[in-house]
């Protein structure tokens, strides 16, 4: 009897194979329908681009499955025009809107509803090769995330391209995130802060930190 799957390690000899071969073809399936196409590995997958879209890969995964049942009910109309599953469409859906610099939803569609979240700011310590971010718990509506930008030049703005990591705020209290393996010098950094709905709330006072 055959398995349900392949990992393909050699000449796929099988229709429901998967996996990667010789670093040149991708064999995968969707929707029940077996595919395959060249691999194509990222030209530098530590562009700020690429640092960028997995640190709102990884948060957007990981926060899928603290979703309520009605906010993961809420992606199925789009799952199912698409023939995915509600994870995939939730990731896909929120993957475009960061990428045309808009921010993530529980829900869908997402509908921006005020209050904008808001954080009090937060506070740098360098400690040997790390930058210690102490998020103050807000004053008004708690954020669902912050994402976090850094630069190596004092007065910068935030963008897409120098966001680095995605923490999860969603509880009334300080927050703490470390940004480990720095070389010496001077790091600067400010946070923005958006809710459930995708709205965000404007960049935060920036912060320096000496590491040496």
């Amino acid at each position: 009897m055959e398995s349900n799957m392949v990992k393909t390690k050699g000449p796929a000899h099988s229709l429901k194979a998967s996996g990667k071969l010789a670093d040149a073809l991708v064999f995968a399936q969707t929707n029940r329908t077996p595919y395959v196409k060249k691999h194509a590995a990222p030209a530098n997958p530590r562009s700020p681009t690429q640092v960028s879209s997995r640190a709102m890969v990884a948060f957007l995964a990981q926060q899928w499955k603290n979703l309520s049942p009605a906010d993961m009910a809420t992606w199925f109309d789009r799952a199912t025009q698409r023939k995915i599953a509600n994870y995939h469409a939730y990731m896909a859906a929120n993957a475009v809107r960061w990428r045309t610099t808009r921010w993530p939803s529980k829900q869908d569609p997402a509908t921006e509803t005020p209050p904008a979240p808001t954080f009090a700011n937060m506070v740098m310590y360098p400690t040997f090769r790390t930058a210690n971010m102490r998020v103050i718990k807000p004053a008004g509506a708690i954020p669902w995330g912050l994402t976090v930008h850094r630069s190596t030049s004092s007065g910068f703005s935030w963008q897409r391209s120098n966001m680095i990591h995605v923490i999860l705020q969603d509880v009334d209290a300080d927050v703490w995130w470390y940004d480990r393996d720095l070389l010496p010098g001077t790091y600067y950094y400010r946070i923005k802060a958006f809710n459930a709905s995708g709205l965000e709330a404007g960049q935060s006072t920036q912060r320096a930190v000496t590491i040496v």
